[in-house]
């Protein structure tokens, strides 16, 4: 702004500024002069961009699955472990045994950052929920190298079910939260009903095929096996036809559907 923004008797000064880092967003600007402060207002238009970009979110997560699971039982099978069961201190060898795990665990099953276009309703899980499902992979862990596989099992669906309420109760206290600090409560009331509707609805539409004996509700999984089902069908046919000796005299003859009508060129 250049012109004066607080005049006086003698002279005027310009102290009253809008400071931008893109003038072009400035379309105009004039002073207005209010006659009830010794500063005069200034009134500028600018043009926003009201262009909404949904925010990407990083998060870090262990690659988990039969490969490194595997690879990590190698690595712990084929680990000394004297550190552990040599130490006198119980304290000293269980520290051991966290250190060696944790380094071969970190080696078979690496973090990696993954973004991840997380919805607003996403939240932190609570203490409880990290604590038992840390518990689920150690059970998980010991069921499958271990001769007391009733017994984990058992403990692993008690577990299950802990985490299951946990959750529940995790959700239930974060969507009350989000009602107690909306500004329109009856809005953001409904808006969680349609969510839940919604979610309710896509999971009783969801298809479930027998794929392989097994039951599959991966629509991808479903489709390539349709896929394969029919691209085998002719090899099989052809199968067929060469293993059953067929008489092409007893065949009937099918009439032509095709039918030419002359022309008068």
């Amino acid at each position: 702004m250049k012109d004066v923004t607080r005049p006086s008797t003698t002279e005027g000064s310009c102290i009253d500024n809008i400071f931008t880092n893109d003038i072009s967003t400035i379309n105009n600007r004039k002073i207005i002069q209010t006659n009830f402060s010794d500063h005069n207002a200034i009134e500028a238009e600018i043009v926003l961009n009201t262009k909404i970009h949904r925010l990407n979110y990083k998060i870090e997560i262990r690659k988990i699955n039969k490969e490194t699971l595997s690879a990590l039982k190698m690595l712990l099978a084929n680990e000394n472990w004297y550190l552990v069961y040599l130490s006198q201190d119980p304290d000293e060898a269980n520290v051991n045994f966290i250190e060696k795990f944790t380094h071969y665990y970190n080696i078979a099953c690496p973090k990696y950052i993954k973004k991840s276009r997380r919805p607003k309703t996403y939240f932190e899980p609570t203490d409880e929920i990290k604590q038992l499902k840390a518990l689920m992979t150690v059970l998980k862990f010991n069921k499958n190298n271990s001769s007391e596989g009733e017994l984990l099992g058992r403990k692993i669906k008690n577990c299950s079910a802990k985490l299951r309420k946990a959750h529940e109760v995790m959700v239930k206290q974060h969507l009350s939260d989000r009602i107690k600090n909306s500004k329109n409560v009856p809005k953001e009331t409904w808006k969680i009903i349609n969510q839940n509707k919604n979610n309710i609805e896509k999971k009783e539409n969801s298809l479930v095929l027998n794929v392989q004996g097994k039951p599959c509700s991966n629509t991808k999984l479903i489709a390539n096996a349709f896929n394969e089902h029919y691209i085998k069908v002719p090899e099989k046919i052809k199968e067929n036809i060469g293993s059953v000796p067929i008489d092409c005299n007893s065949l009937n003859p099918i009439e032509s559907s095709l039918v030419l009508l002359p022309c008068d060129n």
